[in-house]
């Protein structure tokens, strides 16, 4: 996973949550060195952001799906500031959860030298469905409900109107997710 998970989280969890006892309590329960350094151009396990998204949960006292979606929500205006032009490509919401897995993988790429995208490419399978899009999502370490949340998140900030539909069990290691628009403009 890239370290900009990592990094979101750390920051919303220091600047918006509750500060650096916060912090390192979190860090204390998922195992992880709270004076670690996360960076953008480092590669990390995806079962480390799992454990702080768990820990998280478990030190706020709140359901993991909670914690997901204000992280989503911090990932997106940190995305709009750090990489405005992933948002500016795409006209709305399915432009841009269509575009996705690209924008996966040529982030795996920077970091990873992965010059196919490789485990990156892997993750996301975009198949068009009647009104809308299924993804398949394939992480060992389950974090098909990040996505969710994610595409919640996206869906909200293009001010689209769209039902997310888990067809899978969320926390598998492969999910089938299907987006679909109600709102004409966009359906194909």
């Amino acid at each position: 996973m890239l370290g900009l998970v990592q990094l979101v989280l750390s920051e919303m969890l220091i600047e918006e949550a509750g500060g650096a006892r916060l912090y390192e309590e979190v860090c204390r329960q998922a195992h992880i060195d709270p004076h670690a350094v996360f960076r953008l151009d480092r590669d990390y396990d995806d079962g480390q952001a799992l454990k702080m998204f768990e820990a998280t949960a478990d030190v706020l006292g709140i359901e993991l799906q909670k914690v997901l979606a204000v992280f989503a929500d911090a990932f997106v205006r940190d995305s709009l500031t750090r990489f405005p032009v992933f948002f500016e490509m795409a006209a709305n919401s399915r432009e841009f959860l269509e575009r996705q897995p690209k924008i996966h993988g040529c982030l795996a790429m920077a970091v990873r030298g992965d010059v196919g995208g490789d485990a990156a490419s892997r993750k996301f399978e975009i198949t068009p469905i009647a009104g809308g899009i299924q993804t398949r999502y394939r992480s060992r370490n389950c974090l098909a409900a990040l996505y969710v949340a994610l595409a919640e998140r996206i869906i909200a900030h293009y001010e689209d109107q769209a039902t997310v539909t888990v067809l899978d069990d969320i926390f598998a290691p492969d999910c089938r997710i299907e987006v679909v628009w109600h709102d004409g403009n966009i359906l194909r």
